[in-house]
């Protein structure tokens, strides 16, 4: 369940408590919606977000014990492209937005391969430090350098 923004804000500011569960702000609260669907997409689920809707908002905010579910909220694919409009809402790029808030949230993703150390260069002779090589001068009648 992921809650746009000004829900959240909403959501915390009435209940407190709830940010253990759903992230202190709406930016660890995007992080922690993107990770989890990265894990689940590792483990090879079909998934959708649900939005928060004001229904389900308000329901949440009364907590007066009923049972009753609200209408569900639009679902949104995921993942989008790279380069789609994020699912937060955000308007920036997905690549720019949410992607790289699941990978720093839990290291979601395949195990980095360590790469071997590049080969140390060769040793360098000394000689001028410009671009310019000095060609030695072969014995014999040119003299002009070619």
């Amino acid at each position: 369940m992921f809650f746009p923004e000004a829900a959240l804000g909403r959501l915390l500011a009435a209940q407190p408590t709830l940010a253990d569960e759903l992230g202190r702000d709406w930016d660890a609260h995007r992080a922690m919606v993107e990770g989890e669907l990265q894990a689940a997409d590792a483990e090879g689920e079909v998934l959708e977000v649900e939005v928060a809707t004001p229904a389900l908002l308000a329901a949440m905010l009364a907590d007066d014990g009923s049972d009753a579910d609200p209408d569900p909220g639009p679902r949104l694919a995921w993942p989008p492209g790279r380069n789609d409009p994020c699912w937060c809402g955000s308007g920036v790029k997905y690549k720019k937005c949410c992607l790289p808030r699941g990978r720093e949230r839990g290291g979601v993703g395949p195990t980095p391969v360590p790469v071997p150390a590049p080969a140390p260069a060769p040793a360098r002779r000394p000689g001028p430090a410009s671009s310019e090589r000095v060609l030695p001068r072969r014995p014999g009648g040119r003299t002009r350098a070619r």
